[in-house]
């Protein structure tokens, strides 16, 4: 379990001013490492060639990347982070180079694959990215993997409790839950706070495109009123249908997917129904609202 956001929020300066501190990637890591043990109780966070030691003959240097593990039920896999002193052109491409030769040397012993999620520092900035190969037949190569931007963070410029949010995102991948009615309403439901950010953002797009949606909308009042025999549908209910439909695609998306993160493309495909076509799954969202 994590520590309380307001004990992240008071160890945060320290940390930031560590980093700044830093003179060395080494330095940086290490850091990083000391915040995520502290904040991130009951996970395992090393360095690459400690958690898996087949990397160690291929890490030169073994001061820079963390690796983050879960226990072994971990829900999505594990997270990699290369750190750099400066995240400037040169920098990243050398670090996004790096992050492809520990992955080839990973999924070359792994099978099935872990979903690895990667990840390059600076120790205060920080740039997401989820990996990914085409068919492969034989051994894979580093020059094999695709790196897709999905997410980034600047811890100086988020607020505290968002920044606590955002890294339990993608580090705190601790064990799988049973979905059962209670869990699923107390992180899904109408009182959970992903539903009430979620609504924050429905209404606006909803106020942006009122007129263009109105014929959708329509059509769902009258079918909505046939099952219940009377004229129940109004735009809040219609949002909250929205919400529900959305959170059912993207179960059944990690369902199939094994708990991937999806890209921004890849959440559009999902809402079309084109990502469950490519897996061969016809008529999930036809004639969806």
């Amino acid at each position: 379990m994590p520590i309380p956001v307001e004990s992240f929020e008071e160890r945060l300066p320290d940390y930031v001013h560590e980093i700044e501190s830093a003179n060395s990637e080494s330095t940086k890591a290490f850091n990083f490492l000391n915040l995520v043990k502290e904040v991130f109780i009951g996970i395992k966070a090393d360095y690459p060639h400690v958690l898996s030691p087949k990397l160690e003959k291929y890490v030169k240097s073994k001061g820079s990347q963390v690796m983050i593990r879960g226990r072994i039920d971990a829900l999505l896999g594990n997270l990699i982070v290369e750190f750099k002193m400066r995240l400037d052109e040169r920098s990243l491409t050398e670090a996004l180079k790096q992050l492809r030769t520990y992955l080839a040397v990973l999924w070359m012993e792994e099978e099935p694959r872990v979903r690895y999620i990667a990840m390059v520092s600076d120790g205060i900035q920080f740039r997401v990215y989820q990996p990914s190969t085409g068919e492969i037949n034989g051994s894979i190569l580093p020059e094999d993997i695709r790196l897709e931007e999905v997410n980034t963070l600047n811890l100086k410029e988020e607020r505290p409790q968002e920044a606590f949010k955002w890294l339990d995102r993608y580090v705190l991948w601790i064990e799988r839950k049973p979905p059962t009615t209670e869990s699923m309403a107390k992180d899904f439901g109408i009182d959970s706070p992903i539903y009430e950010a979620v609504r924050e953002k429905l209404n606006i797009a909803w106020s942006n495109s009122r007129d263009q949606a109105r014929v959708p909308f329509n059509e769902w009042a009258k079918y909505l009123s046939i099952v219940y025999g009377s004229k129940i549908g109004d735009e809040n209910r219609f949002l909250a249908h929205t919400y529900l439909a959305t959170l059912a695609k993207l179960m059944v998306y990690a369902y199939y997917s094994g708990g991937a993160i999806p890209s921004t493309d890849e959440v559009r495909k999902i809402l079309t129904g084109e990502a469950f076509k490519e897996w061969g799954i016809e008529n999930f969202l036809e004639e969806d609202f």
